[in-house]
């Protein structure tokens, strides 16, 4: 899966005025966590727990990061 899609729907339609958005960056934000917890898993179940430790971390550092970045816009 990737977000390619999501994103690109979300930013025209906000660019559209469809969409308002601090919806448009919920809507992204929904779509690279669910994609980055995915891949964590495959990373975990594929590469051991090691391995899955280590990408587990990572990327748990970076959707806080995105969940910030987009409460910020969404209350902008």
């Amino acid at each position: 899966m990737d977000v390619d899609a999501v994103t690109l729907a979300a930013t025209r339609l906000a660019a559209q005025g469809e969409l308002g958005m601090n919806v448009a960056a919920l809507a992204i934000t929904v779509a690279v966590g669910s994609n980055t917890i995915v891949k964590g898993a495959v990373a975990w179940v594929s590469g051991g727990r090691a391995f899955g430790a280590d990408i587990v971390k990572v990327f748990g550092a970076a959707m806080v990061s995105g969940l910030l970045v987009a409460v910020g816009i969404a209350l902008a």
